[in-house]
């Protein structure tokens, strides 16, 4: 696979990482989705991680937060198979 192509892959699955922790987090906090995806593509994990950390959000939920993050980067989850169908 040509380096170009690889570099493209990679967007595309930085994005679906981003779109679907986006939405779990929604779910999780009620939080917007907007304002999550935003922050996530502008600060990137390690700032949301950190800001959770800060914020409100009870310890158990940030820690479903983070085990969804380990699961979708990982590749192997049901739900980010499921993200991939539907694009």
């Amino acid at each position: 696979m040509s380096k170009r192509k690889n570099h493209v892959n990679q967007k595309q699955d930085n994005k679906r990482q981003i779109l679907l922790l986006a939405e779990m987090t929604h779910q999780l906090t009620g939080e917007q989705e907007s304002d999550i995806r935003g922050y996530l593509e502008k600060f990137g994990i390690q700032a949301f991680f950190a800001r959770l950390d800060t914020a409100n959000v009870q310890p158990h939920i940030r820690t479903k937060i983070y085990e969804l993050y380990q699961s979708i980067t990982k590749g192997n989850n049901s739900v980010t198979q499921n993200m991939k169908r539907r694009q």
